[in-house]
C-alpha cells in the first residue's frame, strides 16, 4: 500500500500532493474494509472448518469469480468516462 501511495504522491500535481495522498489512502482503506467484509460474509455462507472441507471448492470458485467480475464490471462501467 505504501509504495502505491508514494507513486500517487510523486505523480500528483504540484501543490496537491498531500491531498492526493490522503484521498488515495482513504480509498485504499475503504477497499481494505470491503475486502474484510467480503471475507466475513463468504465465511458465513460457506462454512469451512477443521475436518469440514465440503464447501471449500465452492468458496474458492465464488472468491475467484468475485475477484474477477467486480474489477471487470468497474472497468466496463467507468472506463469510458476516463477517455
Amino acid at each position: 500500500m505504501i509504495p502505491a501511495l508514494t507513486l500517487v504522491a510523486i505523480n500528483a500535481p504540484a501543490g496537491h500532493r498531500a491531498t492526493w495522498f490522503a484521498l488515495m489512502a482513504s480509498l485504499m482503506n475503504v477497499a481494505l474494509v470491503a475486502a474484510q467484509l467480503q471475507t466475513k460474509y463468504l465465511n458465513l455462507w460457506f462454512a469451512v472448518g477443521r475436518d469440514a472441507y465440503a464447501d471449500l471448492p465452492a468458496l474458492t470458485i465464488v472468491a475467484v469469480l468475485i475477484g474477477f467480475v467486480v474489477p471487470v464490471a468497474g472497468i466496463i462501467a467507468f472506463g469510458k468516462r476516463a477517455t
